[in-house]
């Protein structure tokens, strides 16, 4: 409800994801904005300054297009989206200038390469410079990163994964395959 209620969660869905019934949702629903007033009177205020100025902007000035037809739960999920993806960037290019080997970017996450001897360094700067980036977009908030894998060679991702995770069979018969020389060429 908490979460759902930042994004304008109505009534009925929090009656549908809660299996509770509408007089229920209906009176939590208007407890959070009792409970959380200057909040409420945030959100009411992004969505008409959005639909005043016609768009809305992140924190370092990526706008998005606001009009008549924009839904208020759009607006209410622009700050969030966008203020993570300005974290996403920011990090990014912090990290890249600082040296940091970024192979890929996955939503809120970053894959990196390093040489083994400096891998756990490279991880902890990348650490380091997310929450900075973070602390940068938020205005003094630092929010903590999680590092929730680490693979070294000669593992790669389907080792580390646990057996009976999703797809591993598929990647255990592929590296088998690799391994034996079975392959044949696709025609």
């Amino acid at each position: 409800m908490s979460l759902g209620s930042g994004y304008g969660l109505s009534k009925y869905g929090a009656a549908a994801q809660t299996g509770k019934s509408l007089v229920w949702a209906s009176e939590m629903l208007a407890r959070y904005r009792h409970t959380y007033p200057k909040f409420t009177q945030w959100q009411h205020d992004v969505v008409t300054q959005a639909l005043f100025d016609q768009r809305i902007e992140s924190v370092v000035g990526w706008p998005m297009a606001v009009h008549a037809e924009t839904k208020r739960r759009t607006v209410l999920n622009f700050p969030a989206q966008a203020g993570g993806a300005d974290c996403m960037r920011l990090a990014a290019i912090a990290a890249t200038e600082a040296g940091t080997k970024i192979c890929a970017v996955a939503h809120d996450a970053f894959w990196i390469a390093a040489p083994l001897p400096d891998l756990d360094d490279a991880i902890a700067t990348m650490t380091q410079t997310m929450i900075r980036a973070s602390n940068v977009i938020t205005g003094g908030l630092d929010i903590p990163v999680k590092v929730s894998a680490v693979a070294r060679y000669p593992q790669c991702l389907g080792d580390v994964r646990k057996p009976d995770a999703k797809g591993q069979a598929m990647w255990n018969e592929i590296k088998n395959l690799i391994r034996g020389g079975n392959l044949r060429a696709a025609s």
